[in-house]
Protein backbone atom coordinates (compact mmCIF):
# COMPACT_ATOMS: atom_id res chain seq x y z
CA UNK A 1 0.00 0.00 0.00
CA UNK A 2 2.89 2.38 0.72
CA UNK A 3 4.96 1.06 -2.27
CA UNK A 4 3.57 2.56 -5.83
CA UNK A 5 2.23 -0.17 -8.53
CA UNK A 6 5.25 -1.87 -10.24
CA UNK A 7 5.73 -1.82 -13.90
CA UNK A 8 7.08 -5.00 -14.28
CA UNK A 9 6.78 -8.64 -12.42
CA UNK A 10 10.38 -8.86 -12.45
CA UNK A 11 10.46 -5.82 -10.27
CA UNK A 12 7.93 -6.95 -7.86
CA UNK A 13 9.40 -10.34 -7.75
CA UNK A 14 12.94 -8.54 -6.71
CA UNK A 15 11.73 -5.95 -4.37
CA UNK A 16 10.20 -9.08 -2.23
CA UNK A 17 13.33 -11.08 -2.37
CA UNK A 18 15.71 -8.06 -1.21
CA UNK A 19 12.71 -7.61 1.49
CA UNK A 20 13.18 -11.18 2.37
CA UNK A 21 17.30 -10.69 2.85
CA UNK A 22 18.97 -10.75 6.24
CA UNK A 23 20.06 -6.80 5.37
CA UNK A 24 16.11 -6.18 4.88
CA UNK A 25 16.57 -3.66 1.72
CA UNK A 26 13.79 -1.37 1.79
CA UNK A 27 13.25 0.17 -1.79
CA UNK A 28 14.69 3.69 -2.18
CA UNK A 29 10.70 5.08 -2.79
CA UNK A 30 9.76 4.21 0.60
CA UNK A 31 13.37 5.50 2.11
CA UNK A 32 12.55 9.04 0.24
CA UNK A 33 9.09 9.07 2.34
CA UNK A 34 8.69 10.78 5.75
CA UNK A 35 5.46 10.00 5.95
CA UNK A 36 6.12 5.88 6.00
CA UNK A 37 9.04 6.06 8.80
CA UNK A 38 6.76 4.19 10.78
CA UNK A 39 6.01 1.41 8.54
CA UNK A 40 9.75 1.32 7.10
CA UNK A 41 10.61 0.56 11.34
CA UNK A 42 7.96 -1.86 11.68
CA UNK A 43 9.27 -4.01 8.88
CA UNK A 44 12.80 -4.34 9.55
CA UNK A 45 11.38 -5.46 13.16
CA UNK A 46 9.25 -7.77 11.58
CA UNK A 47 11.54 -9.28 9.08
CA UNK A 48 14.20 -9.71 11.20
CA UNK A 49 15.96 -13.28 10.38
CA UNK A 50 16.33 -13.23 14.39
CA UNK A 51 13.33 -14.21 16.49
CA UNK A 52 14.33 -13.02 19.44
CA UNK A 53 14.65 -9.62 17.92
CA UNK A 54 10.95 -10.00 16.62
CA UNK A 55 8.13 -7.90 18.09
CA UNK A 56 5.89 -9.84 20.12
CA UNK A 57 2.10 -9.41 19.84
CA UNK A 58 1.56 -7.40 23.03
CA UNK A 59 4.88 -5.57 22.30
CA UNK A 60 3.34 -4.70 19.10
CA UNK A 61 -0.07 -3.66 20.53
CA UNK A 62 1.73 -1.49 23.32
CA UNK A 63 4.19 0.44 20.97
CA UNK A 64 3.22 3.86 18.68
CA UNK A 65 4.11 1.62 15.70
CA UNK A 66 0.08 0.74 14.96
CA UNK A 67 -3.09 2.60 15.75
CA UNK A 68 -4.85 1.64 19.00
CA UNK A 69 -7.14 -0.91 19.57
CA UNK A 70 -11.17 1.01 19.28
CA UNK A 71 -13.00 0.23 22.02
CA UNK A 72 -16.02 1.16 23.28
CA UNK A 73 -16.15 3.43 25.73
CA UNK A 74 -18.36 1.61 28.24
CA UNK A 75 -16.05 -1.19 27.47
CA UNK A 76 -13.08 0.57 28.32
CA UNK A 77 -14.31 1.91 31.36
CA UNK A 78 -15.51 -1.50 32.75
CA UNK A 79 -12.09 -2.52 31.70
CA UNK A 80 -10.09 -0.04 33.90
CA UNK A 81 -12.95 -0.49 36.69
CA UNK A 82 -11.83 -4.51 37.09
CA UNK A 83 -8.66 -3.77 36.50
CA UNK A 84 -8.13 -1.28 39.60
CA UNK A 85 -10.55 -3.65 41.70
CA UNK A 86 -7.42 -5.24 42.88
CA UNK A 87 -4.22 -3.80 43.44
CA UNK A 88 -2.53 -7.12 43.97
CA UNK A 89 -3.62 -7.85 40.36
CA UNK A 90 -1.22 -7.83 37.28
CA UNK A 91 -3.10 -5.54 35.34
CA UNK A 92 -3.62 -3.15 38.22
CA UNK A 93 0.41 -3.20 38.01
CA UNK A 94 1.06 -3.07 34.66
CA UNK A 95 -1.23 0.40 34.58
CA UNK A 96 -0.02 1.93 37.45
CA UNK A 97 3.63 1.04 35.80
CA UNK A 98 2.71 2.45 32.05
CA UNK A 99 1.22 5.72 34.01
CA UNK A 100 5.04 6.75 35.19
CA UNK A 101 6.44 5.62 32.31
CA UNK A 102 5.18 8.26 29.94
CA UNK A 103 7.40 9.85 28.14
CA UNK A 104 8.94 12.70 28.77
CA UNK A 105 6.88 16.13 27.23
CA UNK A 106 9.26 19.27 27.60
CA UNK A 107 6.48 21.82 26.33
CA UNK A 108 4.44 20.22 29.26
CA UNK A 109 7.39 20.08 31.84
CA UNK A 110 7.50 23.99 31.18
CA UNK A 111 4.23 24.98 31.77
CA UNK A 112 4.42 22.83 35.02
CA UNK A 113 7.67 24.29 36.46
CA UNK A 114 5.76 28.29 35.48
CA UNK A 115 2.82 27.37 37.52
CA UNK A 116 5.20 25.70 40.14
CA UNK A 117 7.41 28.90 40.05
CA UNK A 118 3.79 31.42 40.32
CA UNK A 119 2.46 29.48 43.12
CA UNK A 120 5.88 29.77 45.43
CA UNK A 121 4.76 33.32 45.90
CA UNK A 122 7.75 36.13 46.67
CA UNK A 123 6.61 38.73 49.04
CA UNK A 124 8.81 42.06 48.63
CA UNK A 125 12.41 42.45 50.30
CA UNK A 126 13.55 39.33 50.28
CA UNK A 127 16.61 37.99 51.46
CA UNK A 128 18.57 35.60 49.26
CA UNK A 129 21.09 33.49 51.01
CA UNK A 130 21.98 31.68 47.96
CA UNK A 131 20.87 30.51 44.89
CA UNK A 132 18.43 28.24 46.25
CA UNK A 133 17.47 29.41 49.60
CA UNK A 134 15.69 32.89 49.80
CA UNK A 135 13.89 34.19 53.15
CA UNK A 136 10.58 36.51 52.96
CA UNK A 137 10.91 38.74 56.08
CA UNK A 138 7.83 39.47 55.24
CA UNK A 139 6.70 35.85 55.84
CA UNK A 140 8.56 35.01 58.74
CA UNK A 141 7.34 37.92 60.46
CA UNK A 142 3.17 37.37 59.72
CA UNK A 143 3.66 33.59 60.71
CA UNK A 144 5.64 34.87 64.01
CA UNK A 145 3.15 36.96 64.77
CA UNK A 146 0.01 34.43 64.47
CA UNK A 147 2.33 31.77 65.95
CA UNK A 148 2.93 33.39 69.07
CA UNK A 149 -0.89 34.33 70.11
CA UNK A 150 -1.86 30.66 68.68
CA UNK A 151 0.65 29.99 71.64
CA UNK A 152 -0.95 32.63 73.85
CA UNK A 153 -4.11 30.94 74.01
CA UNK A 154 -2.29 27.25 74.86
CA UNK A 155 -1.90 25.67 71.65
CA UNK A 156 0.48 23.35 70.66
CA UNK A 157 2.09 22.74 67.22
CA UNK A 158 0.42 19.37 65.54
CA UNK A 159 1.25 18.16 61.87
CA UNK A 160 -1.27 15.71 60.71
CA UNK A 161 -0.39 13.12 57.53
CA UNK A 162 0.03 15.08 54.40
CA UNK A 163 -1.80 12.51 52.29
CA UNK A 164 -5.45 11.06 52.80
CA UNK A 165 -6.03 7.50 52.70
CA UNK A 166 -7.82 5.74 49.62
CA UNK A 167 -7.17 8.21 46.85
CA UNK A 168 -3.96 9.84 47.61
CA UNK A 169 -4.87 13.84 46.76
CA UNK A 170 -2.59 16.44 48.35
CA UNK A 171 -4.44 18.27 51.56
CA UNK A 172 -6.93 21.37 50.49
CA UNK A 173 -7.70 22.15 54.54
CA UNK A 174 -4.98 21.63 57.27
CA UNK A 175 -8.25 20.49 59.55
CA UNK A 176 -9.81 17.12 58.05
CA UNK A 177 -6.98 15.07 58.60
CA UNK A 178 -6.29 16.29 61.83
CA UNK A 179 -10.08 15.20 63.01
CA UNK A 180 -9.20 11.98 61.54
CA UNK A 181 -6.16 11.94 63.80
CA UNK A 182 -8.40 12.82 66.97
CA UNK A 183 -10.92 10.42 65.90
CA UNK A 184 -8.82 7.35 65.67
CA UNK A 185 -6.31 7.74 68.16
CA UNK A 186 -8.78 8.57 71.32
CA UNK A 187 -8.28 12.31 72.19
CA UNK A 188 -10.37 13.92 74.32
CA UNK A 189 -9.21 17.24 75.30
CA UNK A 190 -6.84 19.66 73.08
CA UNK A 191 -5.70 23.08 71.47
CA UNK A 192 -3.47 22.90 68.83
CA UNK A 193 -2.06 25.51 65.61
CA UNK A 194 -1.02 24.08 62.59
CA UNK A 195 0.72 26.27 59.40
CA UNK A 196 0.85 24.38 56.60
CA UNK A 197 0.25 24.78 52.78
CA UNK A 198 -3.10 23.84 51.02
CA UNK A 199 -3.59 23.39 47.82
CA UNK A 200 -6.40 24.10 45.09
CA UNK A 201 -7.01 22.25 41.84
CA UNK A 202 -6.69 24.38 38.67
CA UNK A 203 -8.90 24.29 35.50
CA UNK A 204 -6.09 24.42 33.23
CA UNK A 205 -4.72 21.12 32.71
CA UNK A 206 -1.07 20.52 33.81
CA UNK A 207 -0.41 23.43 35.52
CA UNK A 208 1.03 23.23 39.34
CA UNK A 209 -2.28 23.16 41.38
CA UNK A 210 -2.25 26.60 43.16
CA UNK A 211 -1.04 26.99 46.57
CA UNK A 212 -1.84 29.07 49.37
CA UNK A 213 -0.54 29.32 52.73
CA UNK A 214 -3.35 28.75 55.70
CA UNK A 215 -3.23 28.76 59.70
CA UNK A 216 -5.45 26.61 61.44
CA UNK A 217 -5.97 26.68 65.40
CA UNK A 218 -7.91 23.88 66.61
CA UNK A 219 -9.94 23.47 69.76
CA UNK A 220 -10.95 19.75 71.09
CA UNK A 221 -12.80 19.22 74.23
CA UNK A 222 -15.95 17.13 75.45
CA UNK A 223 -18.62 19.97 76.16
CA UNK A 224 -20.53 20.50 72.98
CA UNK A 225 -22.42 23.05 74.08
CA UNK A 226 -19.78 25.20 75.28
CA UNK A 227 -19.93 28.91 73.38
CA UNK A 228 -17.22 30.61 74.87
CA UNK A 229 -14.23 28.83 72.72
CA UNK A 230 -16.20 30.12 69.64
CA UNK A 231 -15.99 33.46 71.53
CA UNK A 232 -12.34 32.58 72.19
CA UNK A 233 -12.20 31.61 68.55
CA UNK A 234 -13.36 35.35 67.44
CA UNK A 235 -11.27 37.23 70.08
CA UNK A 236 -8.40 35.46 68.97
CA UNK A 237 -8.96 36.88 65.55
CA UNK A 238 -9.31 39.84 66.64
CA UNK A 239 -5.89 39.96 68.32
CA UNK A 240 -3.84 39.13 64.78
CA UNK A 241 -5.73 41.64 62.93
CA UNK A 242 -4.64 44.30 66.42
CA UNK A 243 -1.00 43.28 66.10
CA UNK A 244 -1.01 42.95 62.20
CA UNK A 245 0.22 47.19 60.73
CA UNK A 246 -2.58 49.22 58.96
CA UNK A 247 -5.08 46.09 59.13
CA UNK A 248 -7.72 47.39 61.22
CA UNK A 249 -7.44 50.11 58.94
CA UNK A 250 -8.91 48.00 56.11
CA UNK A 251 -13.00 47.56 57.34
CA UNK A 252 -12.85 44.40 58.97
CA UNK A 253 -16.16 42.60 59.70
CA UNK A 254 -17.26 39.66 61.13
CA UNK A 255 -20.02 38.04 59.11
CA UNK A 256 -22.08 35.17 61.34
CA UNK A 257 -24.25 32.80 60.47
CA UNK A 258 -25.95 29.29 62.17
CA UNK A 259 -26.28 25.86 59.88
CA UNK A 260 -29.44 25.91 61.67
CA UNK A 261 -30.73 29.46 60.87
CA UNK A 262 -30.11 28.55 57.10
CA UNK A 263 -31.88 25.27 57.49
CA UNK A 264 -34.70 26.85 59.09
CA UNK A 265 -34.95 29.29 55.74
CA UNK A 266 -34.79 26.42 53.52
CA UNK A 267 -37.83 25.03 55.68
CA UNK A 268 -39.63 27.69 55.82
CA UNK A 269 -39.79 28.26 51.66
CA UNK A 270 -40.79 24.89 51.68
CA UNK A 271 -37.46 23.58 49.45
CA UNK A 272 -37.06 20.21 49.21
CA UNK A 273 -34.37 18.67 50.54
CA UNK A 274 -32.84 17.22 47.90
CA UNK A 275 -32.21 20.51 46.25
CA UNK A 276 -29.80 21.59 49.65
CA UNK A 277 -26.72 20.60 48.31
CA UNK A 278 -27.06 22.87 45.27
CA UNK A 279 -28.10 25.89 47.01
CA UNK A 280 -25.33 25.49 49.61
CA UNK A 281 -23.03 25.37 46.81
CA UNK A 282 -24.63 28.65 44.72
CA UNK A 283 -25.65 30.79 47.82
CA UNK A 284 -22.83 33.36 47.83
CA UNK A 285 -23.43 34.70 43.96
CA UNK A 286 -26.82 34.62 44.81
CA UNK A 287 -27.10 36.79 48.16
CA UNK A 288 -24.29 38.99 46.86
CA UNK A 289 -25.98 39.59 43.48
CA UNK A 290 -29.66 39.68 42.66
CA UNK A 291 -31.05 39.11 46.24
CA UNK A 292 -29.42 42.21 47.29
CA UNK A 293 -30.89 44.37 44.23
CA UNK A 294 -34.11 42.89 44.76
CA UNK A 295 -34.29 43.48 48.11
CA UNK A 296 -33.37 47.01 47.57
CA UNK A 297 -36.17 47.68 44.95
CA UNK A 298 -38.52 46.00 47.75
CA UNK A 299 -37.41 48.77 50.17
CA UNK A 300 -37.90 51.55 48.08
CA UNK A 301 -41.11 50.86 46.49
CA UNK A 302 -42.73 49.22 50.00
CA UNK A 303 -41.59 51.98 52.75
CA UNK A 304 -40.20 51.40 55.84
CA UNK A 305 -42.55 50.71 57.52
CA UNK A 306 -43.06 47.48 56.03
CA UNK A 307 -40.40 45.91 57.70
CA UNK A 308 -43.17 44.67 60.46
CA UNK A 309 -44.50 41.91 58.20
CA UNK A 310 -40.95 41.28 57.19
CA UNK A 311 -40.42 37.31 56.43
CA UNK A 312 -37.02 37.15 59.08
CA UNK A 313 -40.25 38.36 61.68
CA UNK A 314 -42.78 36.12 60.64
CA UNK A 315 -40.25 32.83 60.48
CA UNK A 316 -39.19 33.97 64.31
CA UNK A 317 -42.45 34.23 65.61
CA UNK A 318 -44.15 31.27 63.94
CA UNK A 319 -44.72 27.94 64.75
CA UNK A 320 -43.34 24.69 63.48
CA UNK A 321 -39.69 22.79 62.97
CA UNK A 322 -38.69 25.89 61.01
CA UNK A 323 -39.67 28.74 63.61
CA UNK A 324 -38.30 26.48 66.16
CA UNK A 325 -35.01 26.13 64.60
CA UNK A 326 -34.49 29.77 64.04
CA UNK A 327 -35.06 30.75 67.49
CA UNK A 328 -32.79 28.74 69.17
CA UNK A 329 -30.14 29.13 66.36
CA UNK A 330 -30.59 33.53 67.35
CA UNK A 331 -30.35 32.35 70.82
CA UNK A 332 -26.82 30.51 70.40
CA UNK A 333 -25.54 33.60 67.87
CA UNK A 334 -26.78 36.18 70.70
CA UNK A 335 -25.36 34.29 73.31
CA UNK A 336 -21.47 34.10 71.29
CA UNK A 337 -21.78 37.54 70.69
CA UNK A 338 -22.24 38.90 74.10
CA UNK A 339 -19.42 36.26 74.96
CA UNK A 340 -17.20 38.06 72.59
CA UNK A 341 -17.74 41.28 73.40
CA UNK A 342 -16.79 40.80 76.92
CA UNK A 343 -13.35 39.59 75.70
CA UNK A 344 -13.05 42.81 73.97
CA UNK A 345 -13.67 42.21 70.21
CA UNK A 346 -14.32 45.53 69.12
CA UNK A 347 -14.65 45.09 65.17
CA UNK A 348 -18.57 44.63 63.77
CA UNK A 349 -20.35 41.59 64.17
CA UNK A 350 -23.11 40.83 61.83
CA UNK A 351 -25.75 38.02 61.10
CA UNK A 352 -25.48 36.73 57.42
CA UNK A 353 -28.06 34.58 56.74
CA UNK A 354 -27.08 33.75 53.11
CA UNK A 355 -23.10 32.91 54.62
CA UNK A 356 -21.81 30.83 51.89
CA UNK A 357 -20.77 26.96 52.99
CA UNK A 358 -20.99 23.63 51.72
CA UNK A 359 -23.18 21.29 52.81
CA UNK A 360 -21.27 18.72 53.98
CA UNK A 361 -19.54 21.12 56.18
CA UNK A 362 -23.25 22.49 57.16
CA UNK A 363 -24.13 19.00 58.37
CA UNK A 364 -21.71 19.55 61.49
CA UNK A 365 -23.99 22.69 62.92
CA UNK A 366 -23.25 25.43 65.03
CA UNK A 367 -22.02 28.91 64.30
CA UNK A 368 -20.00 29.50 61.20
CA UNK A 369 -18.33 33.33 60.75
CA UNK A 370 -15.82 34.83 58.42
CA UNK A 371 -13.86 37.70 59.02
CA UNK A 372 -13.63 39.93 55.81
CA UNK A 373 -12.03 42.85 54.92
CA UNK A 374 -11.58 45.42 51.66
CA UNK A 375 -8.13 45.11 50.60
CA UNK A 376 -8.67 46.98 47.43
CA UNK A 377 -10.76 49.31 48.37
CA UNK A 378 -10.81 51.45 45.08
CA UNK A 379 -11.97 48.61 42.93
CA UNK A 380 -15.19 47.19 42.28
CA UNK A 381 -14.58 43.46 43.75
CA UNK A 382 -15.86 41.24 47.09
CA UNK A 383 -14.59 41.52 49.94
CA UNK A 384 -11.68 39.12 51.03
CA UNK A 385 -12.47 36.44 53.51
CA UNK A 386 -9.06 36.34 55.51
CA UNK A 387 -10.42 33.60 58.50
CA UNK A 388 -13.17 31.15 58.51
CA UNK A 389 -14.52 30.15 61.99
CA UNK A 390 -16.51 26.91 62.11
CA UNK A 391 -17.77 23.58 63.95
CA UNK A 392 -16.78 20.17 63.12
CA UNK A 393 -18.55 18.02 65.77
CA UNK A 394 -19.97 16.11 62.46
CA UNK A 395 -16.63 15.89 60.78
CA UNK A 396 -15.37 13.71 64.00
CA UNK A 397 -18.53 11.65 64.82
CA UNK A 398 -18.41 10.08 61.33
CA UNK A 399 -14.46 9.89 61.28
CA UNK A 400 -15.09 7.39 64.65
CA UNK A 401 -17.74 5.47 62.80
CA UNK A 402 -15.00 4.96 59.98
CA UNK A 403 -12.60 3.75 62.50
CA UNK A 404 -14.64 1.07 64.69
CA UNK A 405 -15.95 -0.60 61.26
CA UNK A 406 -12.27 -1.57 60.70
CA UNK A 407 -10.45 -1.28 63.92
CA UNK A 408 -12.42 -3.25 66.96
CA UNK A 409 -9.97 -1.64 69.54
CA UNK A 410 -11.06 1.17 68.69
CA UNK A 411 -13.30 2.55 71.73
CA UNK A 412 -16.87 3.28 71.50
CA UNK A 413 -17.97 6.95 69.73
CA UNK A 414 -17.35 9.43 72.28
CA UNK A 415 -18.82 12.74 72.92
CA UNK A 416 -16.13 15.15 71.63
CA UNK A 417 -16.26 18.36 69.84
CA UNK A 418 -14.02 20.23 68.10
CA UNK A 419 -13.89 24.09 67.02
CA UNK A 420 -11.77 25.28 64.52
CA UNK A 421 -9.98 28.95 62.95
CA UNK A 422 -8.69 29.12 59.61
CA UNK A 423 -6.57 32.10 58.48
CA UNK A 424 -4.96 32.78 54.95
CA UNK A 425 -1.72 33.52 55.47
CA UNK A 426 -1.24 34.82 51.88
CA UNK A 427 -3.98 37.46 52.22
CA UNK A 428 -2.49 38.45 55.48
CA UNK A 429 0.74 39.38 53.67
CA UNK A 430 -1.47 41.38 51.15
CA UNK A 431 -3.34 43.21 53.55
CA UNK A 432 0.01 44.82 54.97
CA UNK A 433 0.98 47.90 52.63
CA UNK A 434 4.15 48.24 50.85
CA UNK A 435 4.85 51.39 53.26
CA UNK A 436 5.17 48.78 56.17
CA UNK A 437 6.96 46.03 54.42
CA UNK A 438 9.86 47.57 55.62
CA UNK A 439 9.06 47.86 59.07
CA UNK A 440 8.43 43.79 59.31
CA UNK A 441 11.64 42.28 59.21
CA UNK A 442 12.88 39.10 61.70
CA UNK A 443 16.49 39.90 61.02
CA UNK A 444 17.96 43.38 60.92
CA UNK A 445 21.50 42.46 60.91
CA UNK A 446 23.23 39.41 59.40
CA UNK A 447 26.98 38.44 60.66
CA UNK A 448 28.70 36.31 57.90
Amino acid sequence: MSQPPFATSVERAQTIINLRSPNIIIPNALLNDSKVEKTIKLLRWLLNHDPAQRLTIEELLASDLVPPAQLEASELQEMLKNALANPQSKAYKHIVARCFQQERNEILEHTYHLGASRSMKSWDNRIVLDFLITLSPLMEFVKAKVVSIFRKHGAIEIDTALLSPLTLVLPSDLRSQFARHVAMSGINMMRRYCVGRVYREKKVFNFHPKQNHECAFDVISPHSASHLVDAELLSLANEIFIDIPHLREKNILIRMNHTNLWKAILLYCNVPKAMYSDLFADILDFIEGPLMDLLLASFQVSGKNSGDDSPSKCLVRGKGEAASLAKGALREIETVVLLAQSLVVKCPIHVFAGLPISYERASNGGIIWQLIADLKPNRSSRPAVLAVGERCDGMLNEFQKQAQTFNTNVAAIRNISGVGLSFSLDKLILAIGAEDSCKCRTIDVVVA
